[in-house]
């Protein structure tokens, strides 16, 4: 179990092939204390079955632009483990992003930064903390520049 006691679950609801953005959230969640459960690109049964049987505190959706995965998924959720809280990233349209925070998902599009997926972390987690108080080191991969473009 990590230091802070809380699992999320992170899982890829297309196959789209992007792995740097949610690798990257996966790392600095880890880096803040909690324990990351990586299921990869997985249907939204395989999500469900994964969050309830892995007991986690929280849900992490990387959408490949086809939210209604998202509304089947979180309909899952609701009826196996009420009230476990869900953000997503990834491709989202602003359309779909209001459709998400609707439903009390937050939604954290491209460019969003990472400092403020993990405050949201604690907070869906009701943790009271905040990410910009903890001493969390960004290492980005040498090959890369800060923005994720090569040199």
């Amino acid at each position: 179990m990590s230091a802070l006691g809380k699992k999320i679950l992170l899982a890829k609801t297309g196959l789209d092939g992007h792995w740097r953005g949610v690798s990257l959230v996966e790392k600095r969640l880890q880096e803040a204390g909690f324990l990351v459960v990586m299921i990869g690109m997985a249907t939204p049964d395989e999500i469900v079955s994964a969050a309830v049987e892995q007991d986690v505190d929280l849900v992490g959706l990387n959408v490949g632009g086809h939210i209604e995965v998202v509304h089947k998924t979180v309909d899952q959720l609701n009826e196996r483990m009420v009230g476990v809280p869900v953000f997503a990233g990834g491709a989202i349209a602003p359309w779909a992003k209001k459709e998400l925070e609707d439903r009390h998902i937050e939604v954290y599009p491209p460019g969003s930064s990472l400092e403020d997926i993990v405050d949201a972390a604690f907070r869906l987690c009701r943790i009271n903390v905040k990410a910009s108080t903890l001493k969390i080191e960004a290492q980005i991969n040498p090959k890369y520049s800060a923005d994720g473009a090569k040199p």
